[in-house]
């Protein structure tokens, strides 16, 4: 069962206009990445899989999926960097 937030207004989630802009340019940023890599990340940092979990997902090896995370997590870093000015002033 879905319980509705009484005030969305408060909350820095992305889908809100409102939302912090590292959290927009951090989600425009995994957008950019190639879909099996933006699916790593998912499985690793939100989802909480390990190594093992993830390469039995995409079958594979863990030292597979620890090199293609590494990887993964430059382009990330690429990616969000191109997005942001200075560190501290967001392009969106």
């Amino acid at each position: 069962k879905e319980i509705p937030l009484e005030n969305d207004e408060d909350h820095d989630c992305p889908a809100n206009q409102n939302a912090d802009p590292r959290y927009m340019a951090l989600e425009k940023a995994m957008n950019n990445l190639e879909p099996r890599y933006r699916e790593l990340i998912i499985l690793k940092e939100y989802d909480g899989f390990s190594y093992e979990e993830i390469s039995k997902v995409t079958n594979t090896t863990p030292a597979a999926v620890k090199a293609a995370l590494y990887k993964a997590r430059i382009k990330l870093k690429e990616n969000y960097e191109a997005i942001t000015i200075g560190g501290n002033k967001y392009v969106l």
